[in-house]
């Protein structure tokens, strides 16, 4: 071959390759690249039996599989996604899961991000209970979940019938005692499991609630504790004292109010109404009776907490008039019985038996005259009504006795 044929083959050849190279560049320029990895895969929150998750988008792609397992390198399991944020359902409470993301091209997969922790919200706490109260605190107790891991809890308590909720740090033990509460009020409360994100350690996952509704704080010491109606013929007397709404119930206990005091008997009534009523066959007798009242809450398990005693009130029946009264010169001159205890008698007379009452006058005995009807003299053959209040002083103060019952008396 000579030189000139040498030449051409040359730049055959070097043709040739320069076309393949061009071809093979030619081939990859025109391949579709893989997407990039995906990135900022986070939980955002999460319930029971469900996690949210949010990742970082990927330019150019159509969709992401998303996958879940157990353990980090445990076998996963795939859910496709068509956005940057998904949820996943069918989970266990109070459990952590690993998910990893990765972006899908037309047939090209981006390599997958690195596996996060997630957990799922736990389930609620074990047998809630009101354990204990004071007059301004509420303790609690309950037993951890049934399943599942929980970090710390939340108490949430608001007053009944308010809408300003307030919670407790987060606590580790299942008891809490809630302080500063309003006197004689009841309380809504609940207990709330939670664990904190691992991809966001500031924010926490909250879990079921266990709740408890109108749990009282105990009742303060009654006060304006009265006599509303006594019942001598049934030996039943009832009594009135200041609304709690957090008393359960009250308890009574009787004594009598002459000479030396002795104590009848003790009444527990569970009424949370500020009206009860006690029967005892001693009320039947012609005695002043003293009352005191407390006022008690239950937890729980049925255990009572008491309020400090009230201040005795005084009572009686009405002072029993005799059958028979005598015209006197001007009036009419009345007897009655007396009552043990009483320091005095008020007398009251009315033209009508449910018209006005003016007083007549007061006496320590069991007898008076009647000789004017306010400021008039009785007139002859006319009827006049009058009844008796038996009266005990304790202290500056004057107790009544019933005074239910008027007589009719003809002058």
């Amino acid at each position: 071959m000579n030189k000139t044929q040498k030449s051409i083959v040359t730049r055959i050849l070097m043709t040739f390759a320069i076309v393949f190279a061009m071809a093979i560049v030619s081939g990859i320029s025109t391949k579709a690249a893989a997407p990039a990895q995906v990135t900022g895969v986070k939980q955002l929150d999460a319930t029971s039996s469900a996690v949210a998750i949010q990742w970082n988008p990927v330019s150019g792609v159509d969709r992401y599989y998303v996958e879940r397992a157990t353990t980090v390198n445990g076998s996963y399991t795939r859910y496709t996604a068509t956005s940057i944020s998904g949820t996943l359902s069918g989970l266990s409470s109070g459990k952590s899961y690993w998910i990893r993301v990765c972006a899908v091209s037309g047939n090209e997969t981006g390599a997958y991000s690195t596996p996060i922790e997630v957990v799922t919200a736990p389930s609620a706490p074990r047998s809630l209970k009101h354990v204990k109260s004071t007059g301004t605190t509420i303790s609690l107790s309950w037993a951890a979940p049934s399943s599942g891991n929980t970090e710390s809890y939340l108490v949430a308590y608001v007053k009944a019938g308010s809408s300003k909720v307030k919670y407790s740090k987060p606590i580790k033990t299942t008891s809490y005692k809630i302080s500063g509460l309003s006197k004689n009020a009841e309380y809504d409360v609940a207990v709330i499991p939670t664990r904190t994100m691992p991809t966001n350690r500031a924010e926490s996952v909250w879990g079921q609630i266990a709740e408890k509704y109108n749990v009282p704080v105990t009742p303060q010491k009654a006060s304006s504790v009265k006599v509303t109606s006594f019942y001598d013929s049934q030996g039943k007397v009832y009594l009135k004292t200041n609304t709690m709404k957090s008393a359960d119930g009250y308890q009574y206990e009787l004594y009598t109010a002459y000479g030396k005091a002795k104590k009848i008997k003790t009444f527990t009534v569970n009424s949370r109404y500020p009206e009860n009523s006690i029967k005892h066959k001693e009320l039947k007798k012609n005695n002043f009776y003293k009352v005191k009242v407390r006022a008690f809450c239950k937890d729980s398990n049925g255990k009572k907490y008491y309020a400090p005693w009230s201040s005795y009130v005084y009572t009686s029946r009405q002072p029993a008039m005799n059958k028979t009264y005598q015209r006197v010169s001007g009036g009419i001159k009345i007897k009655w019985k007396k009552i043990n205890g009483a320091s005095r008698y008020v007398v009251y007379v009315s033209t009508k038996l449910n018209g006005k009452y003016n007083k007549v006058t007061t006496v320590k005995g069991t007898t008076a005259q009647v000789k004017k009807c306010g400021k008039s003299k009785l007139k002859s053959g006319k009827k006049y009504y009058v009844y008796v209040v038996a009266q005990k002083k304790v202290g500056k103060n004057y107790y009544n006795s019933n005074d239910s019952t008027a007589w009719g008396c003809v002058y």
